[in-house]
């Protein structure tokens, strides 16, 4: 089972990255996502893609899954008919729920000699034909009623396992059918946090399984333990703290800008505020460090943009990387680190500086604000939610719209950078995730926002 286990994780890893991508917008039409990898020149953003696609899931997702799981599965294995045959663990639906699990059950049996036999749902995707989802849940996962010997089903994704429409919830039938009919058999189950909010408000599911473990939020030093390979790889520099301020109140100066309809003078604002930062950093870094104490410097930055970092993205870890990347700028400094200059400054004054070197810099991370969104533009987003991602022809069903008129609308959220689009599958871009989250629950929308 544990080459089963890799070989599926490997899958998730190069079919759906779940990360940091960068998907084609119309080039005509900006948006506040638009930053950080459209700056960077292409021979560093695909080493950099491929880095953060690499990544594990933080470590404490995982062991938070297994050790919940091992005490839940021993208690299963004592009273099999007295004891709750289902784990679920919850994640926020931007989360790579399918690869934490992966991952988590992968330590599991490296570390359990005497598991029951285990079975897998290995999709990467809902089947194309909602109406097929129960019958390939049962092929791969279904038991003999008179088969009474121990085993473990696991559903990655449970998310995939329907489709709001009037077909699309046979596959969630059959495991509560399931779920009361087999106590022999031990159900892992991941899903994401709205979809399961949804399938308890009309199907009850909660009332079939046991209390769900959510997957921990992550603090600033869990985030720079996680993404120090990438630091230590493309050798990032943190500004000193003056720069989080600055850009503090340039966020504001954003919002008041969106309000008087000015935001292209804005975004001109933000980058001359960010670069004086950075500028003011390196030019007195010599002057005003004393010996010794420029590695602890260093260090307190660091410190102090991942502290910002866990708490705008409100420490899920795939807002948190998507803010880390577009937080990323090429900067040209000389070799002792005296001057900076944003690339697209006057070229002809950089070529006449000595021993410049680029260097890429990590500025405060900022949750860009929403656009402005139609009902109908909720509706969509909302159905994504639920599922995680869908393929056009599925959203379209679960909508009740005709194809064309989905493909026109996502599109323009794309434009928007609310959405991303990639071999046909659709998804919300994380960078907005906390901002939608909250207008959606404001708008009624089932789903839960503590």
């Amino acid at each position: 089972m544990a080459d089963q286990l890799s070989r599926f994780k490997q899958w998730l890893i190069q079919q759906r990255p779940f990360r940091v991508a960068w998907f084609a917008k119309d080039a005509r039409v900006a948006s506040d996502t638009d930053q950080g990898l459209s700056e960077l020149p292409e021979d560093m953003v695909q080493p950099l893609l491929r880095a953060t696609n690499q990544l594990s899931t933080p470590p404490e997702e995982q062991q938070a899954v297994v050790e919940k799981l091992q005490d839940a599965i021993a208690r299963w294995l004592e009273n099999p008919r007295e004891v709750s045959n289902s784990f679920v663990v919850l994640a926020h639906p931007v989360s790579p729920i399918a690869r934490i699990l992966a991952e988590g059950l992968t330590q599991l049996e490296a570390g359990a000699a005497d598991l029951p036999s285990i079975r897998l749902l290995d999709w990467i995707e809902r089947p194309i034909d909602p109406t097929e989802i129960q019958a390939q849940i049962a092929s791969a996962l279904g038991r003999d009623s008179g088969d009474d010997s121990p085993g473990i089903a696991i559903i990655p994704d449970l998310c995939w396992c329907f489709l709001r429409s009037a077909e699309g919830l046979d596959g969630i039938d059959y495991l509560q059918e399931q779920l009361l009919e087999q106590p022999n058999q031990f159900w892992v189950i991941g899903s994401g946090q709205i979809g399961w909010e949804y399938l308890c408000s009309t199907l009850k599911l909660d009332a079939y399984c046991r209390a769900p473990l959510r997957a921990p939020g992550l603090d600033g030093e869990h985030l720079q333990q996680w993404l120090e390979p990438i630091v230590t790889k493309f050798d990032i520099y943190f500004s000193d703290t003056s720069l989080p301020e600055r850009l503090n109140e340039s966020e504001q100066l954003v919002s008041l800008e969106r309000l008087t309809q000015r935001p292209l003078e804005t975004a001109t604002d933000l980058t001359q505020e960010a670069s004086k930062a950075v500028q003011k950093t390196f030019e007195s870094a010599k002057e005003q460090v004393l010996p010794g104490e420029e590695e602890t410097q260093v260090t307190r930055a660091k410190q102090d943009y991942f502290k910002r970092l866990a708490d705008v993205s409100q420490g899920i870890s795939t807002v948190a990387l998507q803010l880390f990347i577009t937080s990323l700028r090429l900067l040209e400094v000389t070799g002792q680190g005296e001057r900076v200059a944003a690339l697209d400054d006057d070229q002809e004054q950089t070529q006449n500086r000595e021993n410049v070197e680029r260097r890429i810099v990590a500025q405060a991370p900022v949750l860009p604000l929403l656009p402005d969104l139609s009902q109908n533009d909720l509706y969509l987003l909302y159905s994504l939610m639920l599922h995680g991602d869908l393929k056009l022809q599925a959203l379209a069903s679960s909508l009740g719209d005709s194809p064309q008129t989905v493909a026109n609308q996502i599109q323009m959220l794309r434009n928007a950078g609310v959405v991303e689009q990639k071999d046909g599958i659709v998804k919300i871009n994380p960078v907005h995730y906390p901002r939608l989250r909250r207008k959606l629950a404001k708008n009624n929308f089932i789903i839960e926002v503590p």
